[in-house]
């Protein structure tokens, strides 16, 4: 098993904050020698070592009896921002139980049909995470992770329709999200529970496939990590050594896990042979968000001490801090990195006014803090390129707040009333990125100016839990704490094009089954085969499952 894993990045402007201390050794240490025949990267060998191209790697065995790393992180006292007083692990992490109950369906006729392919049903408790893989035979492979200490792992067999999908009366299965009306897209989606996987003693919080389809993984707060084969359910390793997982990750080219504890470390473990591949140390707090960029050169998290720290996979060391003036003034609540580009050249347009080429977009990421701001940074040039005011006081004064460096646009004032932005996302067609907040707006922001573009109000003021770009449509999704998954047309600022109903309470989580390229190689019958879909979990202890017509979005409009 071999992959890319490579470490080289443009060369820093400055390194203006220090590098995280590497961890103290966890107990025996064994030095591998690196490198590989085909050039490069990261490579498992017969006997299950890891080796690094031109590199001593170490691979650590957990010591259960061992103490926690320690931050031995240092920086500028006078750059860290105001420490998070409780990081909430599940839900949506800004809100807090209050906020919650007041956001729960009101009950009546402003409610929204349920307009769901198929409900999963199973779970005892809130379903926290969902995330969602295609299948090479066509089929979607579907995780939940809940509040009742288990996950389930799913089977969605679709068959397309010759004529228009009726009410779904039988449990489990509804009606098609594009159907009715004798719309040839329309499909049945029939779901069946594969196995239950147990094993947590507390929730599970984090779920995600590996990028070939073949591993699972779960995540809980009882700090185990456990790795499953994808299609059959079987327990294959289980990873210990954070205090909780709050979050976890794989690598876009292998089989690497990344998980974030609220311990102020982060783990990353080769899964095929439960080695732990380094511990990342430097947080002053919990790790909120995390993620491996685009092209795996990169890891970059976020946490409660108001902090993006950049890490090196290889060495473990930390790159760069953003923080401080200009940057968030409380926690870090979520990250996304821009996704690559095709070779259409629209990168390149992107890239115009951020200060970055088109092969460099992959370097963009966007963080959303309590603090009601979104901040654009390039991981490459260690600079925050935008500041976008999401809620905040006096926040038409921001709206224009666009970093000329690394001051991030400048001072402030003061704050009197934030509300904390929950999701965020970079458009792959055009220099968008979007924010989402638990004022109940999403907002639209040009990249290349840092202007608000649009402000895309949900009607029943819920809080907005989760964002998706569409890959192929200048559209996103949004799903809210009243229920429901909205569909918007980016372009505008008008009613949202599609509403999806069918939760009884807040939406948690939504995970998205696009086909990226739908006519790659002429292929039209792929449409029919392999529909768009995501999946949402809520606190009404289901999973739902809609499907898109795959269609303009002014047609869409109009079913």
């Amino acid at each position: 098993e071999t992959f890319v894993m490579d470490d080289d990045m443009p060369p820093p402007v400055e390194e203006t904050m220090t590098s995280a201390a590497a961890s103290p050794p966890l107990a025996a240490e064994q030095l591998l020698p690196g490198g590989n025949e085909n050039g490069g990267g990261l490579t498992q060998g017969e006997d299950g070592t890891v080796l690094f191209e031109g590199e001593q790697f170490e691979v650590v065995e957990i010591d259960d009896s061992a103490p926690p790393p320690e931050d031995d992180d240092d920086v500028d006292d006078d750059s860290v921002g105001d420490n998070n007083e409780e990081f909430i692990a599940m839900g949506v992490d800004g809100l807090t139980m209050e906020d919650d109950e007041a956001n729960s369906l009101a009950a009546g006729a402003d409610e929204v049909e349920d307009t769901s392919s198929a409900t999963l049903s199973g779970h005892s408790d809130s379903v926290y995470s969902v995330a969602a893989h295609r299948m090479e035979d066509g089929s979607v492979r579907v995780l939940t992770g809940g509040g009742d200490d288990v996950a389930t792992l799913w089977n969605l067999t679709i068959s397309p329709n010759d004529a228009a999908v009726g009410g779904g009366e039988e449990e489990g299965v509804g009606g098609s999200g594009g159907g009715g009306g004798g719309n040839p897209l329309s499909h049945t989606i029939t779901p069946t529970a594969v196995a239950t996987l147990s094993g947590h003693t507390d929730s599970v919080g984090a779920v995600a496939f590996s990028s070939d389809g073949s591993l699972c993984a779960s995540g809980g707060l009882d700090g185990l990590v456990k790795v499953w084969d994808a299609g059959s359910g079987e327990l294959k390793r289980t990873l210990e050594g954070p205090s909780d997982c709050e979050w976890l990750t794989w690598h876009s080219k292998g089989n690497v896990l990344l998980a974030g504890s609220s311990d102020g470390t982060v783990w990353m473990w080769l899964a095929t042979s439960g080695a732990c591949m380094q511990v990342f140390a430097g947080h002053e707090g919990a790790v909120t968000c995390g993620l491996f960029t685009p092209d795996g050169r990169a890891v970059v998290t976020g946490g409660a001490d108001a902090t993006v720290r950049v890490w090196a996979p290889k060495k473990g060391t930390c790159r760069h801090v953003f923080q401080g003036h200009g940057f968030h003034e409380t926690a870090v609540t979520c990250l996304s990195a821009h996704p690559l580009f095709d070779p259409s050249g629209a990168a390149s347009e992107a890239g115009a006014g951020t200060g970055s080429g088109g092969s460099a977009e992959h370097s963009l990421v966007l963080s959303g803090g309590e603090d009601g701001f979104g901040k654009l940074v390039h991981v490459g040039t260690k600079k925050v390129v935008a500041s976008f005011a999401h809620s905040s006081a006096d926040q038409a004064d921001y709206h224009g707040c666009h970093g000329g460096g690394g001051g991030g646009g400048g001072g402030r004032g003061s704050v009197k009333e934030a509300f904390s932005v929950e999701a965020v996302g970079l458009s792959g067609l055009q220099p968008w990125a979007a924010t989402g907040g638990i004022d109940g707006t999403c907002k639209v922001w040009d990249v290349n100016t840092g202007r608000l573009r649009h402000v895309l109000s949900h009607p029943r003021s819920g809080a907005v839990t989760r964002l998706k770009w569409h890959p192929r449509e200048a559209s996103l999704l949004t799903s809210s704490a009243d229920g429901v998954v909205r569909v918007w047309d980016a372009r505008t600022a008008s009613s949202p094009v599609r509403e999806f109903g069918g939760h009884g309470d807040m939406v948690v989580d939504l995970a998205t089954c696009f086909v990226a390229d739908r006519m790659s190689g002429g292929e039209a019958k792929s449409a029919a085969l392999r529909p768009d879909l995501f999946v949402t979990s809520s606190d009404d202890t289901t999973a739902k499952v809609f499907t898109l017509p795959d269609m303009p979005l002014q047609a869409f409009a109009a079913l």
